[in-house]
């Protein structure tokens, strides 16, 4: 009697053959089995899950890590608002389909569009071909500063300006602190830096990005060749330029203008702690200083007063109260930094009914961050010295002087004396400028430890710097008059009209700080409405010092 055939695995599918028949068809299920696991696992794991950790395993190992890596550092205030810094793996993606939805186009096509525009040149352009792409301070080459407030940009702006030893050095006007004239070499009209003291706030004042990358390219133009122009005798001054408002007004001048050569911009700027930054705009913003003058140019047009709407009435916003300023929905205090370095053309520029508060947030910060990481350089209030070597080592310049690091400003006194609720809130309102702030600490290490592993000697040149910064920062505060160490009245030797020195003795020194004495006592600012906020006031107290004491024995780094 035939016995039955025996149960195997594969019954379920082919039934049972003979022993090689039936090796064969169980080898099969087994493949089967595997694919059909694969497929299950990618169908119920999805990939910004799954992958997470290998993306996550380059971050720190390499300064050559994908740039969507670089968004992962992990950042609290990123993940109260957006989720957990894991699904920021997905932010490009994300805002390609904002931008398709409202404009249909994606971010890279966009970036290229702007640079068939103003040709700029990146970290990343200088790092990978560094002859071709090194800064030519006599070729075509021009540095844009994006001077944010309250950043510490006005020191910084004063070292360009004063202190790189330069073929050429900027020209300065002894009576006019803030006016210098940076030229190439062997020229008298053509700027090889774009700055408030070299040039003025001719894109408007403290223009952002948005402004300045539509701005830059046509102003020089204007500017530079105003002077070979036949029509006109003399190098017409830049604020005249703004003043008549006319530039170029004759076709025949416009035709006799020769096309200039293609020029490339090299941005730069500095960012600071972003609740630091904005006490620090708070306590300017109470000694009634505003930036009323400011355009906010975009797309073309001015903002509406529906889109942009003052937060006081009157000429200023004077002895505001902290809660009052944190209270008004429209105070361009808030996320400043984010708003300045992003390009706001991806928004709808103020118009914010165009896409939801959320997308809107994404993707400004997401632009802020490209165009930080684009940027041939950018410094850290926080950190003078490194700002300082990086700068150097990035340009191939030199300061004659070296950067000095207050750790002790009036805003962070004023600091220490808010309520963790109110500090909270503050965190909360610049959650952009948080996020941003932590990308910018890691890109910066980055850069930083490129510039360590390039300079063989990195360690004692570095260890030089901050011995001379060290022995700068004594000298300085040796020299301070001693009603300025203990904040009380002013000496006469810091200005010289008596009267104005004793309105400011009666009215202004309980409010003042000494880095923040400089412009209300200095230089009469009524004729540099164009050029400058009349009312500005620094906070950085580099600003005061830098002007107010000669530093005649830190000449060694002029002789290196």
């Amino acid at each position: 009697m035939r016995s039955s055939p025996p149960r195997c695995l594969v019954h379920i599918f082919y039934g049972c053959g003979g022993g090689n028949n039936q090796r064969q068809l169980f080898l099969f299920a087994i493949i089967a089995l595997v694919i059909f696991s694969i497929v299950a696992l990618n169908y119920f794991c999805p990939e910004n899950l799954c992958h997470q950790q290998g993306e996550l395993s380059t971050i720190g190992k390499s300064s050559s890590a994908p740039l969507i890596s670089s968004f992962l550092s992990y950042s609290p205030d990123y993940d109260v608002h957006y989720g957990s810094s894991s699904k920021s793996i997905n932010e490009a993606e994300e805002v390609d389909q904002i931008l398709d939805r409202y404009f249909s186009f994606n971010y890279d096509r966009y970036r290229k569009f702007r640079l068939t525009k103003t040709r700029q040149v990146s970290y990343n352009d200088m790092k990978t071909s560094p002859l071709e792409n090194a800064f030519q301070i006599k070729g075509n080459d021009v540095m844009v500063f994006l001077h944010m407030q309250k950043t510490g940009g006005s020191a910084f702006d004063r070292h360009l300006v004063r202190d790189l030893i330069l073929e050429q050095p900027c020209k300065c006007e002894p009576k006019r602190k803030k006016k210098c004239r940076c030229f190439r070499p062997e020229t008298n009209n053509k700027y090889w830096l774009f700055s408030r003291y070299s040039i003025g706030w001719v894109c408007g004042l403290h223009a952002d990005y948005t402004e300045l990358i539509n701005c830059v390219d046509r102003v020089l133009n204007q500017i530079e060749h105003i002077g070979n122009n036949p029509y006109s005798s003399a190098i017409v001054h830049p604020k005249a330029l703004l003043r008549r408002n006319q530039l170029f007004s004759s076709y025949k001048i416009l035709q006799s203008i020769p096309t200039p050569s293609k020029r490339r911009y090299f941005f730069i700027t500095l960012l600071r702690d972003p609740i630091v930054r904005f006490i620090s705009e708070f306590k300017h913003v109470q000694r009634g200083a505003t930036w009323i003058s400011s355009r906010h140019w975009c797309d073309g047009r001015l903002p509406t007063p529906h889109e942009l709407p003052r937060c006081f009435r009157g000429q200023n916003w004077r002895n505001v109260t902290l809660s009052e300023f944190v209270s008004c929905p429209y105070n361009l205090a808030f996320n400043r930094q984010t708003r300045m370095l992003a390009d706001l053309s991806l928004v709808g520029c103020y118009n914010r009914s165009i896409m939801t508060e959320k997308e809107r947030d994404l993707m400004m910060l997401y632009s802020a961050k490209q165009n930080l990481r684009q940027m041939a350089y950018f410094g850290i209030c926080e950190e003078q010295i490194a700002s300082q070597k990086l700068y150097e080592h990035t340009f191939g310049l030199r300061f004659k002087r070296t950067f000095i690091q207050f750790n002790q400003t009036r805003s962070m006194e004023a600091l220490r004396s808010l309520s963790s609720d109110m500090i909270s809130q503050i965190r909360r309102l610049n959650h952009l400028d948080m996020a941003l702030y932590s990308y910018a600490k890691q890109l910066f290490r980055e850069r930083f430890g490129v510039m360590r592993n390039e300079d063989v000697d990195f360690d004692q040149n570095y260890q030089q710097l901050l011995n001379q910064a060290n022995n700068r920062t004594k000298f300085v505060i040796t020299k301070l008059p001693t009603t300025l160490k203990t904040n009380s009245t002013l000496l006469s030797s810091i200005v010289n009209d008596r009267q104005k020195l004793e309105y400011y003795r009666k009215n202004l020194i309980p409010s003042l700080s000494p880095e923040e004495e400089e412009d209300e006592m200095g230089e009469d600012q009524s004729m540099d409405a164009i050029y400058d906020d009349v009312t500005h006031v620094h906070d950085s107290v580099e600003d005061y010092y830098s002007n107010h004491i000669d530093i005649k024995d830190d000449t060694s780094r002029a002789k290196v």
